[in-house]
């Protein structure tokens, strides 16, 4: 679901200003013009420790997901350079992670790496 404006949380309202999803479908941030549902804002910031840095770089990764499906998709960079919007998420993205680390400083997840304990049999 979409609300922003008078409609919306304090919380929402700022989330979806932090990654420009401001405007209804067919105007969203997505390559097909949807938005981020409420529900997904909210649980991105919450599972990136309420952290807005985080959680938009991680909104960032989503997008360049997204965008990588679709090659010819093209945005406006820095004095009107054309930018694949796919490299345009990721780079941001990058740079966010750098900046603001991941969740908890924990780096990149890997949930099975060294769960399982080893023993060796003779």
């Amino acid at each position: 679901m979409f609300t922003y404006g008078e409609g919306a949380t304090e919380l929402i309202n700022q989330l979806r200003n932090e990654v420009q999803d401001n405007k209804e479908s067919p105007d969203g941030v997505f390559p097909l013009g949807e938005n981020f549902g409420d529900d997904h804002l909210t649980y991105l910031y919450h599972d990136e420790s309420q952290h807005l840095g985080r959680f938009t770089a991680r909104c960032c990764e989503i997008l360049a997901r997204a965008y990588a499906r679709f090659p010819t998709a093209s945005r406006l960079g820095p004095s009107d350079e054309t930018l694949k919007a796919a490299d345009y998420y990721s780079a941001e993205a990058r740079r966010l992670r750098q900046l603001y680390g991941y969740p908890n400083n924990t780096g990149i997840r890997y949930p099975f790496s060294g769960s399982v304990p080893f023993q060796s049999v003779p």
